[in-house]
């Protein structure tokens, strides 16, 4: 239900049992997620060799494990969903040393702690990434880049989930960044907020350059 485009696979252990009413039943036990993959399309990376282990009590799924693998480098989650009628959820999300290729062109790789909390009709996202290095691949194009900013938009209408979800994310590198491809050879770093909700995100912040040269359009600047 919160990313309708997700693609999975793996295995699912289940023990449990269920009682009271059909619509509204009340689980007792534990799933386990073995060897998992889940991959959206909305999301610049996958997550691989997911190993997961949920136990249900009543209406509450509480995370007791989620470790698994996310370009290059390690994911772990911990927190608890609550299912049904009055459904919330207080979820966090640990990142370290993992590549993103997004925008095309551009490959980061970051450490971040995401904080996911509130309901599907009214929730935040907070927390902070750490940009550890950045690089261009040899398909960087500026002038393209420049095109993505400037005119992407979302395919299709964001889902409510999307529209209700606040942001509220700190993005800052780590050190001096330095990126070199051949067309772009910048210095710089950055100190940014992602703001605005996740169907509407707003960046606001400053970047600093402080050395390099931009080829644009055929022309050279330093």
């Amino acid at each position: 239900g919160l990313t309708p485009d997700l693609e999975s696979s793996g295995r699912i252990e289940v023990d449990a049992t269920a009682s009271g009413e059909l619509a509204h039943p009340m689980l007792q036990g534990q799933a386990k997620i073995v060897n998992g993959t889940l991959l959206a399309a909305a999301v610049p990376v996958g997550i691989e060799g997911l190993n997961a282990a949920v136990s249900m009590q009543g209406n509450r799924l509480q995370i007791q494990q989620f470790a698994g693998n996310a370009g290059g480098g390690s994911v772990s989650a911990s927190g608890f969903l609550v299912i049904g009628p009055q459904s919330d959820f207080n979820l966090n999300l640990d990142a370290k040393n993992v590549r993103v290729r997004y925008p095309a062109g551009v490959r980061t790789v970051l450490d971040a702690n995401v904080a996911l909390t509130g309901a599907p009709q009214s929730s935040t996202m907070s927390g902070r990434v750490i940009i550890d290095r950045l690089s261009f691949t040899n398909e960087f194009d500026m002038a393209s880049l420049v095109g993505q900013l400037s005119d992407e938009t979302p395919e299709g209408a964001p889902s409510p989930f999307e529209q209700n979800m606040r942001l509220n994310l700190a993005i800052q590198s780590a050190q001096n960044l330095s990126a070199v491809n051949s067309q772009l050879s910048i210095e710089g770093s950055a100190s940014l907020n992602l703001t605005g909700t996740l169907a509407h995100p707003v960046l606001l912040g400053r970047t600093t350059l402080s050395g390099g040269d931009v080829f644009f359009l055929g022309k050279r600047y330093q």
